[in-house]
């Protein structure tokens, strides 16, 4: 809703546990940006947003100029073009100047999660690449980290090429249940 995501929005820009009406939550918004050189919000997870959270992020737009990313699923595009341009979407879409669909992650984005979990073994970035260039990889790639760091503290030892494929082979045989 849009209560919810305003607040989202303002404890990202350093304000926690903002509270108020919808008016003066966008006031806020609106005031902690308009000064800024050329701001741009990024919401993740946009298919999720109500219809009257999109609107309420376009008005931020319109009243001050500053960019807004909706990341999210194929659904974020889908609901925006709504095949026929639904009315109810047609101001956003007039202003959607660049539209981008991934339906895989880039290298770039395998290396970089390589890069932020400070892994520089050329065999443990291979791994990384190998999952995270599946479909939904990035995600797999990071469980895998995660479970592959716990699989080396467990042994006191740094994490290493074995235990991301020991974390691999675990997550790649769960069923869903």
């Amino acid at each position: 809703g849009v209560n919810n995501m305003q607040i989202e929005v303002l404890e990202a820009l350093g304000e926690p546990n903002a509270q108020g009406t919808p008016q003066k939550l966008s006031k806020r918004i609106r005031d902690r940006i308009k000064d800024l050189r050329n701001p741009l919000i990024i919401i993740d997870e946009a298919q999720h947003l109500s219809e009257k959270a999109i609107e309420e992020i376009r008005s931020w737009h319109d009243a001050t100029g500053c960019g807004i990313a909706l990341f999210g699923n194929i659904g974020v595009m889908q609901r925006l073009e709504g095949g026929s341009r639904k009315s109810a979407y047609a101001q956003i879409f007039s202003r959607v100047a660049m539209k981008v669909v991934r339906t895989q992650p880039l290298l770039g984005d395998a290396d970089a999660l390589a890069e932020a979990w400070d892994v520089h073994d050329d065999a443990m970035i291979e791994q990384i690449r190998k999952v995270a260039l599946m479909p939904g990889g990035l995600r797999g790639a990071t469980m895998m980290l995660e479970l592959a760091s716990m699989l080396a503290v467990a042994e006191q030892r740094e994490i290493a090429n074995d235990h991301l494929q020991d974390a691999w082979t675990q997550l790649a045989g769960r069923r869903a249940a």
